[in-house]
């Protein structure tokens, strides 16, 4: 080591003998090699040498051919090769040790193989897996090729080398290394001391400064170790004096110590800083009201910080002012006074100031000269405010508040400092964050709870609705529901009569009693569609400001009623009637009322339109049916069995005889059971029930037969493939003949009734799952977003449909044409109602839809996207166009009757309408169908 030179030089002797010793040995076997020894073995001719002699020697020694293969290798050779013997022996060095030609040994073997001279050196091999060795090597030439003698140096070599650079430590080492005489005199001093010296005035050979002295007297005295401490310009040295008494000098090892000893200073100054964060953070966890953790952290600043004076401030950002609202310490009238204003004309006034409007902190380490402090300089100097420090408090990315540390000493903010207070206004401001977000948490699960019960009580009226076999039960339905979410004390809807020019209040719910009941007809006032917006809604903040012109907003307000929200209901571009919305407080229906009522009244339009269209059909099947009563009188005689069994009926009919062996089915039965026509003749009915089902159809029959009157009950039936589905079997008494039974296939029923009572159906249920569909295009037709019904109607993937295709791509050319000429005024206005379009499938089929949509705007009144909601038209265009052709039938029959035909009208006597054979009887043959 460098501090114990003297045995470092021994050890270098003691090696540099060892060397010459193996020198003298090798020497020796070359000698032995070249017959020149009086003991070497004799040599027997070429290619008939013994080696071994060489076979136990220390060295190692090897034979090289002229082409380069091994021709003797001794155990210590294949050592230093890192080979076996076996693996060497007939093969060439350049098989072996890839590259080897390309070193400096192989030159100087190639040089003794070639000149016949004997060579020596001292070579590093490198092996191939890229280790390395030291060795003598002594070359000669011998008959065979060339003879290597090889002594293992690597030890040595790589003893020398670590001395010779210990060797080099004193001199390379930056800090001081001295070595003093025991008198004080200076002996040895490296490059590293020479700030040292000159701060001492001393070189070598002279004495050291008496203090120094001193202190290596006491060293030597005491035999051990002293250090001391010396500052040296900017730099603090650590020396430590260590005396080697048998040699009589000490040798001083200078370490640098300024970082440490500044980091001691700045540690300590620190601590007191991280006790602050630490209890601020603690203050933090435990405290949520703002204003009261404020006030914890000023007074942790003042009490563990050691400020002068902390404060708070929060920014008013309408106003651009900060006000004080939590400090600690020495203040007196100090904030009192403080106007802190961020606005033009006060732009660079105070650290507080600027360090708002930069978003950083501002240091004042001199508050009496600092040209940043200019109001507030003369009263902090009196309060004793030597330097002070302002921190952002930053929310979100934006200052919202100010944190105002102020010191008793100038300079006092350095960067660790300002590094760890800037951690503890992060600390600060994400609690102020985390408050606010907390806050806004709780507003959203309320907002949450309210769109939830919104949603269920929406699929509530759309299953009121579906289910519901009338007008008035789906008006009822939505209007028990709306003010479950509305609540207000009046909801009413009421239908125009157009033939009447009447409107007439169909429909009511309320809180108490009123003029204006249900069933009341008031004749349609001019203007009664005015003030209506696009979204055809109207809401009057407060009754009494037009109940004068309008009687029944008077009698509205004489019942309590202040404020009101109407709505249109619309059939295609016609009105047909309003859903109005009554409340006892003014400006009571908010954004969320009028657009929960916006979409109700939409539902409720549809379903009365729908429910129109059902009636008109039913009126027209009735209808329908009458006239084919009359025109198929001939059939009334065939047997009541044969009418039991309605081979256009869906549901599966089969006639029974009293031993339950089935006698006749009907086509439905067929498909519902999978069966030819014959597959069940005569076979008994418990084949078609599930063997646990059996003692219900057992009990069912019987009850049947003993009460004569049909039974109904829910049971599992068999396919004649042995698929099992759910099925309500119907058993109805035929007096003398059996039962005529009748299988429904209830299975789909059945799964949407176990759907119902799952759960409660949630947001993206209830969207994707509506019995109607629903979607939306952007700005340029393209489908953002659709629901699984409307997608399993059309039989594509969301895949397939969202982003990629227009809605024109799957329209028909004629409903292209219908959708392009509205779809600019949809987006223009925001609605449209009842568009019929014809969509082509995935399989190519063609589906009628009807289409309802509301338009949704940007905050600047940009179209974004559509609200849709579609219903499946095809069955009823099937039912219409079913309705037309028996209707042309009919009248081919009419007009082809060679008869006489003549409809008359029963209340007048007129002609109606009369056939050709009339025509031609009463000579009437130009007449058109309407004089006819």
């Amino acid at each position: 080591m460098p501090d114990n030179m003297q045995d470092l030089s021994m050890e270098l002797a003691k090696a540099r003998e060892q060397f010459e010793m193996a020198q003298l040995r090798v020497a020796s076997l070359e000698a032995q090699l070249s017959g020149d020894h009086p003991d070497s073995p004799t040599m027997p001719p070429d290619g008939d040498r013994d080696y071994r002699t060489f076979d136990h020697l220390l060295e190692g020694c090897q034979i090289i051919d002229f082409d380069w293969h091994y021709r003797y290798v001794n155990e210590t050779a294949a050592r230093h090769g890192l080979r076996a013997k076996d693996e060497l022996i007939g093969h060439t060095m350049m098989e072996l040790y890839p590259g080897i030609e390309q070193t400096e040994m192989f030159t100087a073997l190639q040089r003794c193989m070639q000149e016949r001279t004997v060579e020596r050196i001292e070579n590093e091999f490198i092996y191939p897996d890229g280790t390395s060795a030291w060795f003598d090597l002594s070359i000669q030439p011998v008959p065979e090729g060339i003879f290597i003698l090889s002594l293992d140096i690597t030890e040595r070599t790589r003893t020398l080398e670590e001395i010779e650079i210990l060797a080099r430590f004193p001199s390379e080492n930056p800090n001081p290394v001295l070595r003093i005489a025991s008198d004080g005199s200076l002996l040895y001093a490296n490059p590293g001391s020479h700030h040292l010296l000159t701060l001492w005035g001393c070189e070598v050979g002279t004495r050291l400064p008496e203090d120094v002295r001193r202190v290596v007297s006491e060293s030597f005295a005491a035999g051990t170790s002293r250090e001391i401490e010396v500052i040296c310009d900017n730099t603090i040295y650590s020396l430590d004096i260590a005396p080697v008494v048998d040699a009589v000098y000490a040798n001083v090892y200078g370490r640098d110590i300024t970082k440490r000893t500044r980091a001691e200073i700045n540690i300590r100054k620190l601590n007191r800083t991280l006790s602050m964060l630490s209890d601020i953070n603690q203050a933090i966890v435990r405290i949520r009201h703002l204003p009261t953790l404020f006030e914890t952290a000023c007074q942790i600043a003042v009490e563990k910080g050691g400020f002068r004076m902390a404060w708070i401030g929060l920014l008013d950002e309408a106003a651009g002012r900060v006000t004080p609202v939590a400090h600690a310490g020495i203040a007196q009238e100090y904030l009192n006074n403080l106007n802190i204003v961020l606005n033009e004309e006060r732009n660079g006034e105070g650290a507080i100031a600027l360090a708002l409007l930069k978003g950083e902190h501002i240091v004042v380490n001199d508050v009496e000269h600092d040209s940043i402090v200019i109001r507030s300089r003369d009263e902090a100097l009196r309060l004793g405010y030597l330097a002070m420090a302002a921190f952002p408090l930053k929310v979100a990315g934006e200052a919202r508040a100010a944190f105002g540390l102020y010191a008793t000493e100038t300079d006092f903010f350095d960067d660790d400092e300002l590094r760890m207070l800037d951690e503890i206004a992060g600390d600060i401001a994400f609690a102020m964050e985390f408050a606010e977000q907390e806050a806004q948490r709780e507003q959203v699960e309320i907002a949450l709870e309210r769109h939830a019960q919104r949603l269920e009580i929406l699929h509530e009226i759309d299953i009121g609705i579906i289910n519901a076999d009338s007008i008035q039960k789906v008006v009822e339905t939505a209007l028990r529901n709306i003010r479950r979410l509305i609540p207000c004390q009046r909801a009413n809807v009421g239908l125009i009569d157009h033939e009447k020019g009447e409107g007439v209040i169909f429909a009511l719910a309320l809180d108490g009693d009123t003029k204006l009941g249900q069933g009341l007809r008031v004749p349609l006032q001019a203007g009664l569609l005015e003030g209506y917006d696009t979204r055809h809604l109207k809401v009057v903040e407060d009754l009494r400001s037009l109940q004068e012109s309008n009687p029944r907003f008077k009698q509205g307000v004489n019942e309590g009623l202040l404020s009101a929200l109407n709505v249109l209901l619309m059939d295609r571009d016609q009105p047909i009637g309003t859903l109005g919305l009554f409340a006892n407080t003014t400006g009571f229906f908010t954004e969320e009322y009028q657009e929960i009522t916006i979409q109700i009244a939409s539902q409720l339009a549809i379903a009365i339109r729908q429910m129109r269209l059902s009636e008109a059909l039913q009126r027209h099947a009735a209808e329908l049916e009458e006239r084919v009563e009359e025109r198929t009188a001939d059939l009334t005689e065939v047997k009541e069995r044969v009418e039991a069994i309605l081979n256009n009926s869906l549901d599966g009919i089969l006639l029974v005889h009293p031993d339950l062996s089935i006698q006749q089915t009907n086509v439905s039965f067929n498909h519902l059971f999978g069966c030819d026509q014959d597959d069940y003749f005569g076979k008994s009915l418990v084949m078609l029930i599930h063997a646990q089902d059996a003692d219900t159809v057992d009990r069912l029959v019987q009850g049947v037969f003993q009460e004569q009157q049909g039974k109904r009950a829910e049971i599992r039936a068999i396919r004649k493939d042995g698929g099992v589905f759910e099925a309500e079997l119907s058993v109805g008494f035929i007096k003398g003949d059996g039962m005529a039974c009748a299988f429904h296939d209830i299975t789909e029923r059945k799964q949407a009734e176990e759907a119902l009572r799952q759960s409660t159906v949630e947001i993206q249920d209830l969207y994707n799952n509506a019995p109607c569909g629903y979607h939306s295009i952007d700005r340029d037709g393209v489908i953002v977003q659709i629901n699984d019904t409307e997608l399993r109607w059309m039989g594509y993937t969301r895949e397939e449909l969202v982003g990629k295709l227009k809605i024109t791509d799957i329209f028909t050319p004629e409903s292209v044409q219908a959708f392009q000429e509205n779809f600019p005024r949809f987006k223009e206005r925001g609605w449209v109602n009842d568009l019929e379009f014809d969509v082509v499938c995935k399989d190519g089929s063609i589906m009628h839809i009807l289409l309802n949509g509301t338009a949704i705007y940007d905050e600047g009144g940009q179209y974004l996207k559509s609200r849709s909601t579609l219903f499946d038209m095809t069955d009823l265009k099937r039912t219409q166009q079913a309705l037309a052709d028996s209707e042309a039938r009919y009248r081919q029959m009419f007009e082809r009757n060679q008869a006489i035909k003549l409809l008359i009208d029963p209340q007048t006597g007129a002609i109606v309408d009369a056939n050709p054979a009339a025509c031609a009887y009463f000579m009437a043959t130009i007449l058109t169908h309407s004089e006819r």
